[in-house]
């Protein structure tokens, strides 16, 4: 075959030139530029060696792009306050907030508050027992508290400044924030701090089984949230999309004290009063979902990596179906259950702990449903599934569930 060769083609020549190929020239050089390509145990040992380098530096990158943007987070969304002091004590509150929110170890969180506020103690801004950020880092602390078991601590903390934050709430409402964050719910506040504390404080008084303390203590918490609730709508801006996150979240607040209020007056038996809470739960749940239908990206707090809306009404439900069964309703009941249930086991919201505890508590309702309706043995199965359900996603408080097994199967 005959054909230009590319010298006679770039010159113009006319010339024709055969271009020989060189079978054994060809499979030398193809042998020789793939020889690395061999199974021989050097170009094992090479390839292992470049693919652990290549996996190490991934993996360093990871890390780090991992835990550059949990600090940029904190940094960002929960300033350490100018008034502490020290790279030290500075990192060791950082160092609570990413327990408190990426890991969620109350245990870890309290060691790392108390290291920070043993080296603050002494600091000028802090030794004041009225100083808001002192204030801050003792709510914080009495949380843990709770949080890991410790419930005499910290109802004894939270009532010792129970006096101080009321007497500041007479006061203006000074803030420490970050003043790019402004134009949202004020963190560190006299009002944020009441219903800080009479979230944790009501609930250990509703465990104690002092139901009246309890709704003192939410309905001191509603007062405040109204308050703020008022300032964010005096200052709202149309054209700012985070004051309606701002707005949504102060929502969620008076939800949230709301349900729980209602979640006392239903222990003190005073059942007309607790439905008129828990139906009110329920509007701002409607409410909520109007407004994250429409805009999505404005109604999760950007300071948060937790949704408690979700399964919010689910809760309300729940107790709405146990005051059926409470006054011989049960046909009543039932439904309240089977809607409550729609939205705990999806797929979105069946791992969270709050979706956790109320489905236990729904399908421990149907168990209820059952023995009031003379079948044991259904009702010793639906016991059974809630405490198994319960146990299996790590619930700490098996105790009542536990209980309704056990009497049930002594009956048996």
């Amino acid at each position: 075959m005959r054909m230009y060769s590319s010298e006679s083609m770039l010159k113009g020549t006319p010339r024709f030139t055969r271009i020989n190929w060189s079978r054994k020239q060809a499979r030398e050089e193809l042998v020789s530029s793939t020889a690395w390509l061999k199974l021989t145990p050097r170009n094992i040992l090479r390839v292992l060696s470049r693919g652990a380098i290549a996996v190490s530096i991934v993996g360093v990158c990871g890390i780090a792009i991992y835990y550059g943007t949990i600090y940029h987070y904190l940094i960002s969304y929960w300033p350490v306050p100018d008034e502490i002091e020290g790279v030290v004590p500075r990192h060791m509150f950082y160092l609570a907030r990413y327990y408190e929110y990426v890991d969620q170890n109350p245990a870890k969180e309290l060691q790392a508050l108390e290291w920070a506020q043993g080296m603050t103690k002494d600091e000028a801004g802090l030794s004041d027992p009225s100083s808001l950020v002192a204030l801050d880092i003792k709510l914080r602390v009495a949380k843990c508290q709770y949080d890991t078991g410790d419930r005499a601590a910290a109802a004894q903390s939270l009532e010792e400044m129970l006096p101080t934050i009321q007497s500041m709430q007479l006061g203006p409402q000074v803030t420490y924030a970050d003043d790019r964050y402004n134009h949202t719910d004020k963190w560190i506040s006299p009002d944020m701090f009441m219903y800080r504390l009479a979230t944790v404080l009501g609930k250990i008084y509703l465990d104690e089984g002092s139901a009246s303390r309890a709704m003192q203590m939410y309905s001191l918490g509603l007062q405040a949230v109204k308050r703020m609730k008022a300032g964010i709508a005096e200052s709202f801006n149309p054209d700012h999309p985070l004051d309606y996150t701002a707005y949504d979240n102060i929502d969620l607040k008076e939800s949230l004290l709301t349900l729980q209020l209602g979640v006392a007056f239903y222990a003190a038996k005073d059942y007309d009063v607790a439905e008129t809470l828990l139906q009110s739960t329920l509007q701002s749940v409607r409410r909520h979902n109007v407004r994250y239908e429409a805009a999505p990206y404005i109604t999760v707090d950007p300071r948060s990596f937790k949704n408690e809306w979700l399964c919010l009404d689910s809760r309300a439900m729940l107790y709405l179906a146990k005051m059926r069964i409470d006054s011989g309703k049960l046909g009543d009941a039932l439904p309240w259950i089977v809607s409550g249930r729609k939205q705990t086991k999806l797929e979105s919201t069946f791992h969270l702990p709050q979706c956790i505890d109320c489905e236990s508590g729904l399908i421990s309702q149907l168990g209820r449903i059952a023995e009031a309706q003379g079948k044991p043995k259904r009702a010793l199965r639906r016991y059974r599934q809630a405490y198994q359900y319960s146990r299996l996603n790590f619930v700490q408080d098996l105790d009542a569930l536990a209980a309704d097994v056990e009497r049930l199967e002594s009956m048996m």
